[in-house]
């Protein structure tokens, strides 16, 4: 019979792995709050769940995953034309201006201005 492995905050991570693999708190889904469990950190996006901005460009790794599209790996997303911060500035200012000449597209990581 397989041994089941106690995970006590239910974020995909068993409490030993979470204690002598990550580092992380088996007590707290989200170990270094920047919006990711931990065991998505490890099991689909490949982040460090111990460190908020995987990447270091200033944008937590769950803000690049759940608001701007963009890898919390690299500070400029592979294919993009802007650095990752640049590009979420840009994001936030389409947001606030409701402009209908500005088009951006999250899925195809690139902005486009214009009709």
């Amino acid at each position: 019979m397989a041994k089941i492995e106690l995970d006590s905050d239910n974020d995909g991570l068993g409490n030993s792995e979470e204690l002598n693999v990550y580092g992380t708190d088996p007590l707290n889904p989200d170990s270094d709050g920047d919006g990711l469990i931990d065991g998505d950190e490890v099991n689909t996006h490949g982040t460090i769940p111990t460190n908020p901005d995987s990447d270091g460009d200033t944008l937590s790794d769950g803000e690049e995953v759940n608001i701007y599209g963009t890898s919390p790996l690299y500070s400029q997303t592979p294919g993009g034309a802007v650095l990752d911060i640049e590009r979420a500035a840009l994001i936030d200012l389409y947001n606030q201006t409701n402009d209908p000449a500005w088009t951006t597209s999250t899925n195809s990581r690139h902005l486009a201005f214009g009709p």
